[in-house]
């Protein structure tokens, strides 16, 4: 049977309710995971439909990656959006908002500016220039950057900036210096005819040894030397003309080629800059019969940069009738097919577009990528042995999607990188922090908790992370966490920090990775900050995301409060996103401050929970008061709640506190919390201590024993904790010699001299008033030695008993209930928690609580006993 708040929760709720999703594909059987130190390929794949609208949900088991006509299995799988409001509108959900992501976060275009300047014809640029000007004015958005480069220099060159007047000062700097007319040693002839010669085109050659190369002019020395009795014969003035053109088309290729090498080289100081980059690339063309490696190259730098190259064919098309016989006709149109089909193939092979004849119509077409999707998936896969083998190659892929009448869109292959150094690693880090925008590598998600701090012009900063990460292995145990917070008024760095979180050790079902979390204290006084945090795995993907905080100041003469916290409460790690389970309890706090005691004692804190975007109130439950507790920086109280879901339905709520004081509302603190269906999983993780297995816990209803949980293994196990790497004959290691003797006067006595404000002093502190029956006083210690040593689930379990003893059912409840999740293995824990729940004649939730404890340890006897005689008497 439902509970009555459960009931009265399902009554008072409206959840809307959505139309079924088409049917999928179910996803194959044993998918294999993403393990760290996997060196990982990321393919940017465009998926349409056939009225080419981006495909949104696609899934991880409809995408196949063949190389070799072998499939690779697909290792990590993520949607990267685009963002469907403004700017603003994107900025206000993903870094303003409660949980900051990089998920849909404002990430403008990177565009790539570059302008082929020993191939665009001498005038054309200005042209060009003035298009780039009007696209620039008209298109960049906030949070789009653009680079402007010429190749070769001298000419404009300027990283990414978001300064529209430094890129227009740049391309004022671009030149065209394309010469169509090649000089040999003894004449001219256009550099197509050189080209033209050495394929063989006979018809050509003739053309030229008999002067009417179209690049004859009263001096070309060539076409006198071709006619019949002026010096030499036909044939040496043939051998001569090949010449001519082998010298001509060294030249030509010597300037291709070092286009692409800088081409190359520039795409791939690129790929330290997070996300797709659009590259607009501005020439005339050039010809590839002898560039197909230096072609190869740069589409390898575009697939290590994630990098797409659209091209703009510059080449005027109208006839010059100055040009003897009559002009080209049929040879420019041939030249220009040449000059264009590299601009082709670079476009085909990284997922771009040619734009043909583009000098007339070159606002349009600049448009034409601006109003291209941004939405796309990005496919990573394990390289095959073959390309292990050869690093330096290009490696031809195909990406199908089975989903009927999809449409796949992306590069032609892949590219390694070069393998890594360890200065790749800061390097990268660097990377993201000065990157304009979230980088995308990995899903990352945090948000920050304001509670007093060390002082009272300072509040301590929780901030809490999780990140979508690859499994741990033997070699690789641990990812990248960096933060920087800055103040938004001048941009001084408040607190930073460098450390690593632990990555996940199993991936959900259907899943190939899993969420790492991580968490880390720091003090700031009240203001406006800006934060960014950076997660890095081991093989070198990166994430980031943004957040714009407000610290209060909670130092006031009234009633101030902290942020509320939803999870339970004082758990070691804060949640970074809340949920909750529909077969367990939502609990939570808020921590009221203040300088006298009377003020604390007077105030009252209500929780409401509704549906997000309801206009009801939901259910409104008054929150319990736990001790006043005396903290350097004053006096603090937590006012807890807790609220059996029952069978509330599956989704996003608010949870709302209203804090009254004097008669009025002092403060009011929101803050989500997704339900799902089901039990809350356990995570295996060490034990906290050893030597447990014996103790069981007495009936919740009886009041317990001192003696009985003192001397207790869970206790003991504790107190020997404590002596551990202490000088002997110490106050504290003195002290806990007399607690394990059972002499708790004496430790009490020895006490004086430990610091009282340290989590040892303050966990002896709180046993040595159980011993002297005061449970209050030995709850409030214990309550802050957790504080200060947030991860010990023995602490939890010994406050469980002290809140226990003090008469308060319902906190020992959620202390044991802490002290479970804290150490899934806490045998006694379990135990404690099904007996509080039957006392309150909740044995289904008694029946979870030994589940729970039987799955983090299967073999232990007193769970299974316990368990077997509770579902005996159903």
């Amino acid at each position: 049977m439902r509970s009555a708040a459960a009931l009265a929760l399902a009554a008072a709720l409206v959840v809307p309710t959505f139309a079924a999703a088409p049917p999928q594909a179910a996803p194959p059987q044993g998918e294999p995971t993403f393990k760290a130190g996997v060196e990982l390929v990321r393919l940017d794949v465009q998926v349409t439909t056939d009225a080419g609208r981006p495909i949104e949900d696609l899934r991880q088991h409809e995408v196949q990656v063949i190389e070799n006509g072998r499939p690779r299995p697909v290792l990590f799988f993520q949607h990267v959006r685009q963002p469907s409001v403004s700017y603003l509108d994107a900025a206000a959900r993903t870094i303003g908002s409660e949980v900051s992501t990089n998920q849909g976060a404002p990430r403008g275009h990177l565009y790539v500016l570059v302008f082929d300047q020993d191939h665009i014809t001498s005038g054309t640029e200005q042209k060009v220039r003035r298009a780039a000007e009007a696209f620039l004015k008209a298109r960049l958005r906030p949070g789009d950057r653009v680079a402007v480069y010429g190749l070769p220099g001298p000419g404009p060159r300027i990283g990414f900036t978001g300064d529209l007047r430094l890129a227009d000062a740049e391309l004022r700097k671009v030149r065209g210096g394309l010469d169509r007319i090649g000089l040999g040693g003894l004449g001219s002839m256009n550099v197509d005819e050189a080209y033209e010669i050495l394929r063989g085109n006979e018809a050509v050659l003739e053309r030229v040894v008999e002067g009417r190369s179209q690049a004859a002019t009263s001096s070309n020395i060539l076409a006198d030397v071709a006619r019949p009795g002026i010096g030499e014969d036909l044939t040496t003035a043939r051998q001569l003309a090949r010449e001519d053109a082998q010298t001509i088309v060294a030249n030509a290729d010597q300037k291709t080629r070092l286009f692409l090498s800088s081409f190359a080289d520039l795409i791939r100081s690129l790929r330290l800059v997070e996300g797709r980059k659009t590259i607009l690339l501005f020439s005339d063309g050039f010809f590839g019969d002898h560039i197909s490696s230096q072609l190869e190259n740069v589409a390898a730098a575009a697939a290590q940069s994630y990098s797409v190259i659209y091209a703009f064919d510059l080449n005027n098309r109208s006839i010059d009738l100055s040009q003897s016989y009559g002009g080209r006709g049929n040879d420019q149109q041939v030249e220009i097919e040449d000059r264009i089909s590299p601009l082709a193939t670079l476009s085909i092979e990284t997922d771009g577009r040619l734009f043909n004849d583009a000098g007339d119509w070159l606002p349009r077409a600049i448009d034409t990528v601006a109003a291209a999707s941004g939405d796309y998936y990005l496919v990573g896969f394990e390289p095959s042995p073959d390309a292990l083998r050869h690093r330096d190659g290009y490696h031809p892929v195909t990406v199908r999607v089975s989903r009927p009448g999809a449409h796949v869109s992306t590069r032609t292959g892949y590219a390694l990188e070069p393998l890594p150094t360890p200065a790749d690693r800061r390097q990268s880090i660097n990377a993201a922090l000065s990157a304009p925008f979230p980088e995308q590598g990995l899903p990352v998600d945090y948000t920050t908790y304001e509670l007093r701090g060390s002082s009272t012009d300072q509040a301590r900063v929780v901030l809490s992370a999780s990140a979508e990460l690859p499994l741990a292995t033997k070699q690789h145990k641990t990812a990248d966490i960096v933060f920087v917070t800055r103040s938004a008024e001048d941009g001084r760095v408040v607190a930073s920090g460098t450390d690593t979180m632990a990555l996940p050790t199993q991936a959900p079902p259907g899943a190939t990775s899993g969420t790492g979390t991580y968490q880390v204290k720091f003090d700031a006084p009240p203001g406006d900050y800006l934060m960014r945090v950076i997660v890095r795995e081991p093989g070198g993907l990166v994430g980031s995301a943004d957040r714009r905080f407000t610290v209060r100041p909670l130092g006031g003469p009234g009633v101030t409060v902290s942020d509320l916290i939803l999870g339970t409460p004082r758990v070691g790690r804060l949640p970074a996103q809340p949920r909750a389970w529909t077969n367990d309890v939502l609990d939570g706090f808020v921590q009221l401050y203040a300088r006298t005691p009377g003020p604390l004692q007077e105030a009252t804190v209500s929780f409401a929970m509704s549906p997000l975007g309801s206009s009801g109130s939901g259910l409104t439950l008054t929150g319990r008061p736990l001790q006043v507790v005396n903290d350097p920086a004053g006096l603090e109280r937590d006012v807890t709640f807790q609220l059996p879901l029952g069978e509330t339905p599956p989704g996003t709520y608010l949870v709302k506190a209203t804090v009254r004081a004097g008669g009025e509302t002092v403060a009011e603190r929101e803050r989500q919390v997704q339900v799902v269906p089901g039990d809350a999983p356990v995570t295996r993780t060490a034990a906290a201590g050893a030597g447990h297995t014996e103790e069981t816990a007495p009936a919740a209803a009886v009041a317990p024993d001192p003696a009985d949980v003192l001397q207790g293994d869970v206790a003991r196990d504790y107190l020997e904790s404590l002596r551990q790497g202490v000088t002997v004959d110490s106050p504290l290691w003195r002290a806990t010699a007399f607690a394990l003797d059972g002499r708790w006067p004496k430790a009490e006595a020895a006490l004086g001299r430990v610091d009282a404000g340290s989590a040892p002093g303050l966990g002896l502190q709180g046993l040595a008033a159980m011993a002297r029956h005061d449970f209050p006083a030995a709850g409030a210690s214990l309550h802050a030695a957790l504080r200060l040593d947030p991860r010990d689930g023995r602490l939890a379990f010994l406050a469980g008993w002290a809140d226990r003893g003090a008469g308060d059912a319902q906190q020992a409840i959620g202390d044991w209930r802490n002290a479970a999740l804290l150490d899934p293995t806490l045998i006694p824990a379990h135990l404690a928690l099904a007996d509080a729940y039957v006392a309150l004649g909740q044995p289904a939730l008694a029946i979870q609580a030994l589940q729970a404890g039987l799955r983090a340890v299967p073999d232990s006897p007193e769970l299974r006993n316990r368990l077997a005689a509770l579902e005996h008497q159903r």
